[in-house]
């Protein structure tokens, strides 16, 4: 693989302290239920402009991730910033949801 070169622009303080922010809301919110974590890495793979994401560990080490990236975060205003954190939870929340309708409908075709 070749060079890829500098990063650019990776991830500026506001973006930083928003997901900060997010992170802690969610740790009040469900901090006795899962670990929550975020993880802050710049790199060409993830985005040129930097990518935060928020990692939830269940008891049972299930994951569920959602990513906020600077591009997107730097395109949007105050109330817009607002919508899209708002969007990204629900994200997450509906990937959960979803696993665990999954998880109900291999158990119930389990037991008939």
């Amino acid at each position: 693989m070749g060079n890829i070169g500098p990063l650019k622009n990776i991830m500026t303080k506001e973006f930083i302290e928003w997901t900060e922010d997010i992170k802690k809301s969610l740790k009040e919110c469900i901090g006795d239920l899962a670990d929550v974590m975020l993880i802050k890495n710049g790199t060409p793979y993830t985005n040129e402009n930097g990518c935060a994401t928020i990692l939830i560990t269940l008891p049972d080490g299930i994951r569920f991730r959602e990513s906020f990236h600077q591009e997107e975060f730097d395109k949007n205003n105050t109330i817009q910033k607002y919508y899209l954190k708002e969007i990204r939870l629900k994200n997450l929340a509906w990937s959960m949801r979803t696993h665990c309708n999954e998880v109900l409908e291999i158990a119930a075709k389990i037991i008939s």
